[in-house]
């Protein structure tokens, strides 16, 4: 687990949680939010974040769709809605399928969104569910 404070944040603000098997990822979004008034946390497997959420408040959920090792982002948001039905949830995927976005269940994000967008609706998500 890797908890980093943005720049900006305070702390009564909005925790995000991002998910993904990748290293890189998990990099580009700290940097990507650093200046933001969210709180980054993130975690490299489904297990690994709900072993994060049983010890840790969270406001919001991004989880990548493919992920190598155990459950994949659809099933960690299922699990995740489940044990948190208040919780926020995100699907963050390259693959823009109809299908995926059936089954997830979630708002889908895709990676060739515009950037600012996905910003936006990060923050918005967080925010919301932080009051």
């Amino acid at each position: 687990m890797t908890i980093e404070r943005s720049e900006g944040s305070l702390p009564s603000d909005p925790v995000v949680l991002f998910v993904d098997d990748e290293e890189a990822a998990l990099k580009s979004f700290r940097r990507f939010f650093a200046r933001d008034p969210i709180v980054v946390r993130t975690a490299s497997s489904g297990l690994h974040a709900l072993d994060l959420l049983a010890q840790e408040p969270v406001h919001l959920v991004v989880a990548d769709y493919w992920m190598k090792e155990g459950m994949d982002g659809i099933a960690l948001l299922a699990e995740v809605g489940r044990l948190y039905p208040e919780m926020s949830r995100l699907l963050f995927t390259g693959r823009p399928d109809s299908e995926i976005v059936l089954e997830a269940g979630v708002r889908v994000l895709t990676k060739d969104m515009d950037p600012g967008l996905i910003r936006r609706v990060i923050l918005r998500e967080a925010r919301r569910h932080a009051r």
